[in-house]
């Protein structure tokens, strides 16, 4: 995932135990506090640990994330690959 790539470098160097706050989060996110106030509520970023008033995320589950959407993103474009081909060589008969 070539997009991800830019938004993990946010996440080299840290702890996979540090907490991140939402603002740190969105900086992570290279978005908004506004579009990851949206996405938290869509419920597509991981859940937050709550402590007191506070949501906070653990870089290793928003690594995690990351993973999990790379490998969903490869086995898309794999199936995507694999159509185009069967219409391909379908083609290629005709």
């Amino acid at each position: 995932m070539k997009d991800s790539n830019c938004i993990i470098d946010g996440l080299v160097g840290l702890d996979d135990n540090i907490l991140l706050t939402k603002p740190a989060l969105a900086s992570v996110l290279r978005v908004s506090g506004r579009t990851a106030q949206r996405m938290i509520g869509r419920g597509e970023i991981p859940a937050p640990i709550v402590q007191g008033h506070r949501r906070l995320w653990k870089v290793s589950s928003i690594r995690r994330w990351f993973d999990r959407l790379d490998e969903e993103a490869q086995r898309h474009h794999a199936r995507q690959r694999a159509e185009r081909e069967r219409i391909e060589a379908r083609m290629a008969v005709l």
